[in-house]
């Protein structure tokens, strides 16, 4: 599947929801006496979300749109409603839309509905395709940021709202910290004198304004206190 073009698919008002049944059995759907999950009614949202008709999702096995690596996980909440373990599952599960492409969604189960040996379930599909791909790029950027970080031989670091997001060794070394115990701190941590080593100093940090570079001499201080 091409995950890098997957995309949300059928953003609707209504969420996307499959009926199943199962002999004993699945919602969204109805399992027949071969034993099979069986989709009985879809509505447009769902329909959109995997790119095929309402009319070639009724009937079939809502198991043949889930991403093979996931159809175990798929089969054992299926069996746990099955059995009767419990009345609702929720779990991400990736889906193959029509296109290939992949589906990022979380599934929501309940069972609804049982008689004439068939057990009836309803399932929400939550689509967050958008989400995933987004959060998947901004980790690659930071491991790429991270990288050119850990490469530069002076100090760096990057804040956001006053704290250290990322930096590299050469930063946490230059105050007297091990390589990460920086990440999180407030940066004007860096510019407490605890020790009164320079009273006569005012320290402080430049103020930063959008889209501009600033820079000042400053004077911080170490973790043992040493100004620098």
């Amino acid at each position: 599947a091409r995950h890098g073009a997957a995309r949300d698919r059928g953003a609707a008002a209504s969420p996307a929801t499959l009926d199943f049944t199962a002999q004993q059995g699945t919602g969204g759907g109805t399992e027949d006496g071969a034993g099979r999950t069986l989709t009985t009614g879809v509505n447009r949202a769902a329909s959109a979300t995997v790119g095929y008709s309402i009319e070639e999702l009724t009937g079939r096995d809502p198991e043949l749109f889930v991403l093979a690596d996931d159809q175990l996980g798929f089969r054992q909440m299926r069996d746990r409603l099955l059995a009767g373990s419990t009345q609702s599952e929720a779990a991400e599960r990736r889906l193959v839309h029509r296109d290939g492409s992949l589906v990022w969604t979380k599934v929501n189960v309940r069972a609804v509905a049982a008689g004439n040996g068939l057990r009836h379930y309803l399932v929400v599909l939550e689509n967050f395709t958008d989400r995933k791909i987004f959060e998947e790029q901004l980790q690659v950027a930071l491991r790429d940021q991270q990288t050119l970080f850990e490469t530069m031989s002076v100090g760096v670091a990057q804040a956001m709202s006053g704290k250290i997001m990322l930096a590299n060794r050469e930063f946490a070394d230059m105050f007297g910290y091990r390589d990460g115990q920086v990440i999180g701190m407030p940066l004007w941590d860096l510019t407490i004198d605890r020790d009164n080593r320079m009273p006569n100093e005012i320290s402080g940090m430049p103020v930063v304004r959008a889209n501009q570079t600033t820079s000042a001499e400053v004077v911080l201080f170490r973790k043992d206190g040493e100004p620098i």
